[in-house]
């Protein structure tokens, strides 16, 4: 229940649905006659989605997470161990390849569970992995967490304090990696798929950048919410 709601509630506080929100109370405001009220709602719903579909804001918001944990050129082949994240598999799995085309020793775990699907998206991952040419004998499946907090409860119990490469999209990886360290592993940042690059000043407002603005806001959301379960557990 608690998982569910942290994502509905997080949906709602996303730039576009928070846009729209808005917006749909100006117009229930415009047709009550309480015209002036309706117009600040309205410039306001407006202002939001231009705001956060603009590239330099939407840029500016990711290149403060994504700027945190360089990426990694060289793999050190003593680390046994690399995590694939669940999300944004095509993105993810680059760095997995990586890291496996210069230790070929190393065995790569993949994490998500099902949901409402027939096959966890840790399984899924493993068998797309294997499609890439890693065999399935280097490739460990965690098919029961749900985000990345029961994923590092996960690594915790599999690796204990065994360091590994902590493979994620690069604006997840700062939550991501105050995460695992808080539960007491080891990671090694291996940050993929940088998006904040090339500002472009002139651009007019597009989905591309909305997208940005909300994966980054869902970041920034979510750090607080760590600091806030800090503070008061």
């Amino acid at each position: 229940m608690g998982f569910t709601l942290k994502n509905i509630i997080a949906s709602l506080i996303m730039p576009l649905p928070l846009a729209f929100v808005i917006g749909v109370v100006g117009v229930i405001l415009l047709f009550m006659h309480k015209e002036r009220l309706a117009k600040t709602f309205l410039v306001v719903s407006f202002a939001l989605l231009f705001l956060f579909s603009y590239n330099p804001v939407a840029n500016s918001l990711l290149s403060g997470l994504e700027l945190e944990h360089p990426a990694i050129k060289k793999v050190d082949k003593d680390i046994k161990y690399a995590l694939l994240l669940g999300g944004n598999f095509q993105s993810r799995a680059y760095g997995i390849l990586e890291i496996y085309n210069q230790n070929r020793d190393i065995m790569i775990i993949t994490s998500g569970y099902a949901g409402s699907n027939p096959i966890s998206e840790a399984m899924k991952n493993k068998k797309a992995l294997i499609k890439l040419g890693i065999p399935a004998s280097h490739i460990i499946a965690i098919e029961s967490a749900r985000d990345t907090i029961e994923e590092a409860q996960s690594i915790k119990k599999e690796l204990g304090g065994v360091p590994f490469y902590l493979v994620t999209s690069a604006y997840h990886m700062p939550r991501a990696y105050a995460i695992f360290k808080a539960h007491h592993t080891n990671p090694i940042a291996y940050p993929v798929g940088s998006m904040s690059k090339g500002i472009k000043s002139l651009s007019f407002i597009s989905a591309k950048d909305a997208y940005k603005s909300a994966v980054a806001l869902h970041e920034y959301i979510g750090r607080l919410w760590l600091k806030v379960k800090t503070i008061f557990y």
